[in-house]
């Protein structure tokens, strides 16, 4: 996996190769709130009714459920609160928000306002959970929780502990600085390149930039005058961004995206598959188009509902195959993705974490004229 980084028009962006393919396209947003940010708020007002509280951050507002209150009561109209962007505003609906801060490392996730105790469900295995969850008991500091992420399996208890430190050196922080902070932004999100060497649920080969690094990586790197050139970025990103993306067997899927969901269509089109067993041809072609489907997911950040309108498959041996082929195709996801399955319709559901505003094809437009 090749993480490459263009800084070319003022605006970092970065996008993730494997096998010469696009697998995650991100823009470094300046703008705020998003994801993760930290802020020092003022309740404005508390709507029962709602069972929520608005939280003016400076400029803007955020939406913050009593779900999300780590406290016995709801706070009172001019309270100050700490509060953590779970999901940035998209359209005319606020950023959500939580009172459970989180601080996220590459094995684990320290959570200063809560006593969770937790292992991350990608793991399944029964025997691996348990194993997770005792070292977890035994690594939480003090008063606060800890959720062991799927990298901890690898990862030894000096690595971990070292980790938890490091993350509970910035809650100490951010609790001292928080004490006489004005309202406002307290912690930004991780850059691009931090979140992508975080959350990278395989191992970065290398890292080509265009500008070198003012602090060390941990994976080796190379400096070439236009990177997002040398891979081809912005016409594979277009492809991606298309209503209908083809498939290497000449299928292809259609994406919709709607105001309460996502819709993608598998079609045979010209698929060059088995013409006695067409059977066999709609297996092969929804295998495909599930990983397929996985990879535009990513690199478009969609998330919510996504419906799947499969071709038809009368055996259940064959649905199993697809939905076994999308579990494969999701895993490398650093989002988390729950599959639930085929409805009595037919479609296959599932949902994807909101984290990022979606992009378009006039996102790609605006970045080419950047350059």
């Amino acid at each position: 996996m090749t993480i490459v980084l263009s800084n070319r028009g003022g605006s970092l962006r970065a996008a993730v190769m494997k096998d010469g393919r696009l697998w995650s396209y991100a823009e470094e947003t300046l703008t705020h709130p998003a994801a993760e940010d930290i802020y020092l708020g003022r309740v404005d007002r508390c709507m029962p009714g709602l069972a929520a509280c608005f939280v003016r951050i400076g400029e803007t507002q955020v939406f913050l459920p009593y779900a999300e209150m780590r406290i016995p009561t709801p706070p009172r109209s001019g309270e100050r609160v700490a509060v953590q962007i779970k999901r940035p505003p998209n359209g005319q609906k606020l950023a959500y928000a939580t009172m459970d801060l989180c601080f996220a490392g590459k094995h684990s996730l320290l959570l200063p306002m809560s006593d969770t105790c937790a292992v991350s469900s990608r793991i399944e295995n029964e025997s691996e959970r348990g194993r997770l969850y005792t070292r977890c008991l035994s690594l939480r500091p003090a008063g606060m929780g800890l959720i062991l992420r799927s990298e901890a399996l690898n990862a030894s208890d000096s690595e971990i502990l070292e980790e938890v430190r490091t993350l509970t050196e910035q809650w100490e922080t951010l609790r001292n600085t928080a004490q006489t902070a004005p309202v406002g932004l307290l912690r930004a999100a991780d850059g691009i390149t931090e979140r992508l060497l975080r959350d990278a649920k395989s191992s970065v080969d290398e890292i080509v930039t265009d500008e070198a690094p003012k602090a060390p990586w941990p994976v080796p790197f190379r400096v070439e005058a236009d990177p997002f050139a040398l891979f081809g970025v912005e016409a594979k990103l277009a492809a991606a961004l298309k209503r209908r993306v083809w498939l290497p067997s000449g299928g292809n899927i259609v994406i919709d995206p709607c105001e309460a969901m996502t819709v993608i269509d598998v079609n045979t089109a010209c698929s060059s598959g088995s013409r006695r067993d067409p059977c066999l041809n709609a297996v092969s072609v929804n295998r495909e188009a599930a990983g397929e489907i996985a990879r535009v997911l990513r690199v478009r950040g969609i998330g919510g509902i996504v419906l799947i309108d499969f071709i038809d498959m009368e055996r259940e041996e064959d649905r199993t195959s697809v939905t076994d082929a999308l579990r494969e195709a999701f895993r490398g996801d650093p989002v988390k993705t729950v599959l639930h399955g085929f409805t009595r319709l037919g479609l296959f559901e599932m949902t994807r974490k909101r984290e990022e505003k979606p992009l378009s094809p006039r996102d790609t437009r605006e970045a080419q004229k950047m350059q």
